[in-house]
């Protein structure tokens, strides 16, 4: 009762300052899609359809304050984002199983045309960094919780450490939720110190808070592919950073929080990684699911098979694995565990062409070196490329091609490079 009560504060406060702010509008439906409420609740939010009344109320925003909505000026985006709807769409009509892919369309090709309006609404820094709060805040409730429950001994592999397991959460998933919960840590680096919000003592210390979770998480978690995502993260970041013995004693400080909480299980674990290419079935799984996919889309190389394409896979498994590897006979299907193999098998070569391209704009613009630039423009830059590197590494080992992630990172990178391309062109006209 008392949560629903604060949830429903929340919204209401975004629907009333969402009246002449599309952006507030728009970060009030990506909060109700990420918390999900509705879902969680079992007062008087549960089974409302918050989703629908926040994006009906987006789109009427967009249409009352259609004269404060931004210009886009790039081609690209709009090839790219349009081309991958359509794409999707025309393998979805062209799926082998039409009634199941059309429960995963619906939600996809929602996800992807809210998406698009995302850099319309934002016309200043601080709806970026209001968008990207909300988003960061949103997320991180459900590693706070997996976090402080794996810091008290609790979690363990297949244990959803946010109790909502089959829910359809992003984060009920141990892996998923290990990958995002290393994804966020630049995200928290960059608001804790460089965002408006960074004045605020509490912000930033919840910010350092959440990255202590993320590590912990980890460990609760049990999941291998979060310990692959850590280590890319900790070379990226010494990487990146200007200041190497700055990035070495924060990397140092991460190492010495985490070994508190390791576990004999969690190293047990760790270890079956040397196992994994020949004697370890999750693993082993996975490879001869990449291998059908391709022998599969072979027949199909344009559009795929669209969406839950790999129920072909039930029963056939056993015919694709090697000498020397563990046999993988079962009669279910075995979903892809990769988002490149996934997007291959569902939407063709043509599919993930564009996916990949989507994936390369993303990073190219977050690599741009702009005349006189702010340390907030290269620090979230900064963020935002570790967040997809992070996001593609991870998407290595998991179903995350479709989920809203990557397209926010795409898009609301387009609107930050919008914003600082409007502001170089207002000063070069006040230089003359």
């Amino acid at each position: 009762m008392i949560t629903d009560l604060f949830y429903t504060i929340i919204i209401c406060l975004m629907i009333w300052f969402g009246w002449s702010r599309p952006c507030v509008a728009l970060a009030a439906v990506l909060w109700v899609d990420t918390v999900k409420p509705q879902n969680t609740s079992f007062s008087f939010l549960s089974g409302k359809p918050l989703s629908l009344i926040l994006t009906a109320f987006f789109f009427f925003t967009l249409i009352v304050n259609a004269k404060k909505l931004k210009r886009v000026d790039n081609k690209l985006f709009y090839i790219l984002f349009l081309a991958f709807m359509v794409w999707v769409t025309l393998s979805h009509l062209n799926a082998q199983h039409p009634t199941m892919s059309a429960i995963k369309y619906d939600v996809v090709i929602k996800t992807l045309f809210l998406m698009f309006f995302i850099p319309f609404t934002i016309s200043s820094r601080k709806d970026f960094e209001y968008v990207l709060s909300i988003l960061f805040m949103a997320s991180t409730l459900f590693i706070t919780i997996a976090g402080v429950k794996s810091a008290m001994g609790g979690g363990g592999y297949g244990v959803s450490l946010i109790g909502l397991q089959g829910s359809g959460f992003m984060y009920s998933e141990g892996s998923m939720l290990a990958t995002l919960a290393v994804c966020v840590i630049p995200l928290a680096l960059y608001l804790a110190n460089y965002s408006y919000l960074s004045d605020k003592k509490i912000f930033k210390y919840y910010c350092y808070f959440v990255i202590f979770c993320s590590l912990t998480t980890q460990i609760g978690t049990q999941a291998r592919t979060g310990l692959v995502v850590l280590g890319i993260y900790l070379l990226l970041h010494l990487y990146y950073t200007h200041q190497k013995l700055k990035g070495i004693a924060f990397l140092l400080i991460l190492g010495l929080v985490g070994s508190q909480f390791v576990t004999q299980d969690w190293l047990d674990r760790m270890q079956t990684i040397d196992e994994g290419t020949t004697t370890e079935k999750s693993a082993v799984g996975r490879i001869v699911v990449w291998r059908w996919t391709f022998d599969y889309v072979a027949n199909k190389p344009i559009l795929g098979g669209g969406f839950y394409a790999y129920l072909d896979n039930a029963g056939k498994l056993d015919r694709y694995g090697t000498e020397g590897e563990v046999i993988i006979s079962q009669r279910g299907a075995k979903a892809y565990h990769n988002i490149y193999i996934e997007v291959l098998a569902e939407t063709g070569y043509g599919g993930l062409l564009i996916f990949l391209l989507i994936i390369a704009h993303t990073l190219i613009l977050n690599t741009k070196n702009y005349p006189q630039q702010e340390a907030w423009e290269t620090h979230s830059s900064s963020a935002l490329k570790t967040f997809t590197l992070l996001y593609c590494a991870g998407g290595m080992f998991i179903n995350v091609a479709f989920y809203p992630w990557l397209y926010i990172l795409y898009t609301i990178s387009i609107a930050k490079d919008n914003l600082i391309k409007l502001k170089n062109d207002e000063n070069q006209k006040n230089s003359y």
